[in-house]
């Protein structure tokens, strides 16, 4: 049997106290804003899905995540509703579909900017161009 260490202030077997992060893994996971995997790991190379993203950003507002689920739902779905909810983006911007795949910087910047109060209300044209826009950089 062997038994890989965890870092203590990280609580992830994969985050060391001499990775460039470790101190911010701490933070928010001491925060309760991240919680890694069922494995113990963070996994710090990953590329974080919507659903992640929504996750952490709406732990990080401090408001109370009402579980609305339902049988079959993604996990991250309570999130992506308050989110919806408070208006830091809307469904044209983000959809329920998006929550598995990865997310792109404009849209962590969308997310950000509603979380922060910019009444950034993009029209369904804009949201098509930005859409457009993003995955053609990912290319």
């Amino acid at each position: 049997v062997s038994v890989t260490p965890v870092s203590a202030a990280s609580g992830f077997t994969d985050v060391k106290e001499s990775d460039w992060f470790y101190q911010s893994v701490s933070t928010v996971a001491g925060q309760g804003i991240i919680n890694g995997y069922t494995d113990g790991t963070f996994r710090p190379n990953n590329t974080v899905t919507y659903g992640e993203f929504l996750s952490m950003a709406m732990k990080a507002t401090g408001d109370e995540i009402e579980d609305t689920r339902q049988p079959g739902d993604h996990w991250s779905v309570s999130f992506y509703n308050h989110g919806i909810e408070k208006g830091f983006y809307n469904s044209s911007q983000i959809s329920k579909s998006d929550l598995t795949k990865p997310i792109d910087r404009g849209y962590m910047a969308v997310v950000i900017s509603g979380i922060l109060g910019d009444d950034l209300k993009l029209s369904e044209a804009e949201t098509k161009t930005l859409k457009k826009n993003l995955s053609a950089d990912s290319d």
